[in-house]
This record gives C-alpha cells, structure tokens and sequence, in this order.
C-alpha cells in the first residue's frame, strides 16, 4: 500500500499517515492492507486483490496506480473522534476532578493537533518513499492512554471506522460509513452470489452428465442381461427341440419296426396260403385218380 513519505510529514511528529485498503474484502477479514490504487469514481484506495474485485464489477472507473500517486485524493471529511477530541489544556474540564483525567484530555488534546497537522501534510502532494525508508505505523498503546480511542490513517479518506464513542469500545473493520462502501459490499456479496451460483451450475451439469452416464451404463447393463435371457432362453429352446427331433425320430423307428414286423407277418401268411393251396391242389389231385381206376 503506498504511504506517504517522511519528507511530507512536519517535523517532530510521531504519526504517519498511510494510505490503506478500503476494499470490503479486507474490512469483512478484518486485514489491513496497503493501498496499491485510488478510484477516483468511487474516491477509494484498493490493495491488489481489492482492486481485482472492484475492477470485475466497475470496468468504467478510473482507476490511478502507484505512479500516479500525486493525483490520488484526499476527501475533506474530517475524524469525528478527532474534532470531539479539541479540548481546552488550559484548563480542567468540568465534571473532572481527577488530575488524572485532565492529564488525558491533555495529552488526547496534544495528539489531535498532531493529527491537524496530518490532514494538513496528507493535501500536500506526497512523494514516494526512497528505498530503504520505511513507513512508521503508530503504535496503538500510545493511542490508549486512559480512554481508549484510535484513530487510523483510513481517517483521511474519511471512511474507514474508529472506535464507537458510545461503547467505548472498538468497532468491527467491516462497519459502514459511507452509503458508497455499503453499495460496494453489496456488489460484493452479488458477485460472491453470483460465483456460488456458477459453482452450482457447473455442479448441477456434472451431475447430469454423471445421471446420463449411468443411465447409459443402467441401459447397457438392461441390455445385457436381456441378451443373456434371451440367449439362454434360446438355448432351452435349443434343447426342446432337439429332444423333439429325437423323440420324431425314436417314434419313425418304432413304426419302422413296425411296418418291417408286419411285412414279415404278411409274407409268412402268404407263404402258409400259398403252402395251403399247394395242399388242396394235391388233394384234389388224388381225389380224381382214384376215381378213374373205379370205373
């Protein structure tokens, strides 16, 4: 993320501005990332996977990089918490009478001047930071010396939350405060829906074509047990007629034997017939020579 370098920033102050991530990306993982990029449209720094988001979902932003970094903005909003925080040091406040606590109004009232003095350096153009220069980041327990309050260097784009002056305690990175940061997380999460929507698809086609190919494998499984039925139904069929050919064929002999045992009958009766006639020709025979030699 790029910062601000030392040369910007007045001499003597402990605090040093940086330009950080505003994507809801890094808000919803409660990450603190530097600034690769600004969109002017949306007047907001983005890291490199913010910024891979927010151009999928606005293609016609301007978007300026790193090397334009002198044109990169800073909104007039002002911390809330640090104009609360302009109190007299001068004197004690009234409803405390603990020299304690007048002590940390002071010291809280020193700090926001020193944050006076950022927003002032923060609308000077910035330039990059040399090699070998490295960006201070304040140290939170010197921000919370008695009354816990925080104030981040997203308090120069104004958008980013601080602490809850109510509750005293800190507010999640993901709090809106601007309508612009609630419609980008809503894009967000419509991109994030769309993406499961398209995970679902892809997983709705695998499944079809996981239904189609077992359908195709119950088929030809159908298939093959209807062609082993009807193979051995042809096989039993096989057999039937085999054993009705066998049984025609014992049947053709029985009356083979049959017609031969007649025949035999036949010519046996013709031969005794024949034998019986030959008997009568003779007996008549004889019968008419004794006549003869009576006369």
């Amino acid at each position: 993320m790029a910062s601000f370098s030392q040369s910007s920033i007045e001499e003597g102050s402990d605090f040093v501005p940086e330009y950080l991530c505003n994507g809801s990306a890094c808000k919803d993982k409660s990450t603190v990332m530097n600034a690769e990029v600004y969109c002017e449209t949306c007047d907001k720094f983005f890291c490199k996977k913010c910024c891979g988001l927010h151009d999928h979902l606005f293609t016609g932003h301007n978007v300026l990089g790193k090397e334009h970094e002198n044109k990169w903005s800073v909104s007039n909003e002002k911390d809330s918490t640090s104009q609360k925080l302009k109190v007299d040091s001068s004197r004690p406040q009234p409803g405390n009478k603990d020299p304690s606590k007048n002590r940390v109004l002071k010291k809280i009232a020193a700090f926001a001047q020193r944050v006076s003095k950022t927003f002032k350096a923060v609308e000077m153009p910035a330039k990059k930071p040399s090699q070998g220069q490295e960006t201070i980041r304040p140290s939170r327990d010197a921000f919370t010396a008695g009354a816990q309050w925080h104030v981040s260097s997203d308090n120069v784009s104004g958008r980013r939350a601080g602490w809850n002056d109510d509750k005293k305690n800190p507010m999640r990175e993901g709090t809106f405060t601007t309508d612009a940061e609630k419609d980008q997380s809503e894009l967000l999460k419509k991109d994030e829906l769309r993406n499961q929507v398209s995970n679902l698809e892809r997983r709705l086609q695998q499944l079809e074509v996981e239904q189609v190919r077992n359908e195709k494998e119950q088929e030809n499984r159908r298939l093959e047990e209807q062609r082993v039925r009807m193979q051995l139904e042809y096989e039993e069929e096989k057999k039937k007629i085999k054993a009705r050919e066998e049984e025609l064929n014992n049947r053709e002999r029985h009356l083979e034997e049959q017609r031969v045992s007649m025949q035999l009958k036949y010519e046996e009766a013709q031969k005794k017939i024949k034998a019986r006639e030959a008997e009568v020709g003779r007996g008549e025979e004889e019968g008419g020579g004794g006549g003869v030699k009576g006369r």
